[in-house]
């Protein structure tokens, strides 16, 4: 009796183990859209000039198809018209054989159509390099800096600025022409950047532009092997200014570390001791990264809770909506900051960054000083990443919606600083303000 106890019992555990086995498989299959991502970007084996078969690439595209229909945000009721309009065009115009530089215009080509900045197709392949190359964008125009004199680009390895002005429009990823602006400078900095833009890849990179009325050729070069800086320059970190009553907090990366936490803790112990009155936050710099660097901050605030982004993920089959409704402040009642803060802002500043400065400017906590940033502030994220199987592309899609707090805002194209200036000058725009509140 007792062994037939015990079979019983077994089998019982078998059948749950096997239901539970089988319920972590449906969920990896039907909802985890993590399923087959890659982590990190790495230089593939793969050259521009590489050629692919057609079925290849059309393999490639369907492949980047299928990703975004089970996974993106921006296709919950169904693939959006531009997409899969899009998506056909670029099937049927495949020719038999098809570079890398050529698949990779054709996938960006069809991403572009959603408008989500988060959402591109990267290509980091064994000959990408960086450039010792100054631009700056202004009124559609490309300006090179040459020994502290800007010049007006006219053409690049031949190419006209107003075709790669143009490939930039349907190529690049972006939510506002100040962003498309901001990529367009970002990626002529790269060799394959610069291949996507001009449509061609070559070893030399030759600008033309205008010098004092006439033309002239300047051959840029390659960026000399450094250490790298971002293993001795901190992310984050902070200077005391008592002579104008001000305490800056420099945000490079939004990272929520142990780290990042200690050095508010710092901050706020400083500012408290020399009884500062006014914050700045710098996040000129900074791309993004995680959201919750601003709920840290909002603890040291004078606030018991703050209207957060409304937010909906979807999971493959699944949608739904995250209970952000809130973030509760106040929890480091003996560092309690009751001064002025204030954020300062780029184009560059994007993702969670803009996220960061959103929150507290909606929330009537900060005001903004600098640029708009670089993406919508009701937009897309949570990013997954992916490549393509033969040609080892990356490719980038969202899976969560993030509403600002400020709804009659949501459709904003971009953030609207409280004091708009460009971004090189916020600083002088801060110390003016803080001048002007003291008298």
């Amino acid at each position: 009796m007792k062994s037939k106890r015990l079979t019983r019992r077994l089998m019982k555990l078998l059948i749950a183990l096997l239901i539970l086995i089988l319920t972590a498989v449906l969920i990896h299959i039907f909802i985890n859209p993590y399923r087959g991502n890659v982590f990190n970007w790495e230089k593939q084996n793969v050259s521009l000039n590489q050629s692919f078969t057609k079925e290849k690439a059309a393999a490639d595209l369907k492949y980047l198809y299928n990703h975004y229909s089970a996974i993106e945000y921006t296709f919950m009721d169904g693939v959006p018209t531009d997409f899969d309009k899009q998506y056909n065009y670029e099937i049927n115009h495949l020719p038999e054989t098809i570079t890398l530089l050529d698949l990779w215009q054709s996938a960006s080509r069809i991403v572009n159509t959603l408008g989500v900045g988060h959402d591109k197709v990267y290509c980091y392949n064994k000959e990408y390099t960086s450039y010792d190359v100054s631009y700056h964008m202004e009124n559609d125009i490309l300006y090179i800096d040459i020994d502290g004199q800007n010049h007006k680009i006219t053409s690049i390895n031949g190419v006209p600025l107003n075709t790669i002005l143009e490939n930039a429009s349907i190529l690049l990823s972006y939510e506002n022409d100040l962003y498309r602006d901001y990529l367009v400078v970002s990626y002529l900095q790269t060799s394959s950047g610069l291949s996507l833009l001009t449509g061609k890849y070559s070893e030399k990179y030759v600008v033309t532009y205008v010098n004092n009325a006439a033309s002239a050729t300047l051959e840029i070069q390659k960026k000399q092997s450094k250490v790298n800086q971002s293993s001795t320059k901190d992310f984050v970190s902070y200077k005391i200014d008592t002579d104008h009553n001000l305490a800056i907090l420099t945000l490079m990366q939004c990272k929520d570390n142990k780290h990042y936490k200690k050095v508010l803790q710092d901050l706020f112990t400083e500012v408290k001791e020399n009884s500062i009155s006014n914050i700045a936050i710098d996040l000129r710099n900074n791309g993004g990264g995680s959201s919750f660097v601003a709920n840290e901050f909002i603890k040291y605030l004078n606030v018991n809770k703050i209207d957060d982004f409304t937010s909906s993920f979807r999971l493959k089959l699944i949608n739904f909506k995250y209970p952000f409704h809130n973030i509760k402040g106040n929890k480091k009642k003996n560092l309690i900051f009751t001064g002025n803060v204030y954020v300062l802002t780029s184009t560059e500043t994007f993702s969670s960054a803009m996220d960061f400065s959103v929150l507290l400017q909606d929330n009537g906590l900060a005001k903004v000083i600098g640029e708009p940033c670089g993406n919508k502030p009701s937009s897309y994220g949570e990013v997954i990443d992916f490549h393509m199987p033969n040609s080892k592309l990356y490719f980038s899609c969202s899976i969560c919606c993030f509403d600002r707090p400020m709804k009659a805002l949501t459709n904003e194209p971009y953030q609207t600083p409280d004091y708009l200036t460009i971004a090189d000058l916020a600083d002088e725009k801060l110390y003016e303000i803080i001048k002007s509140n003291n008298k």
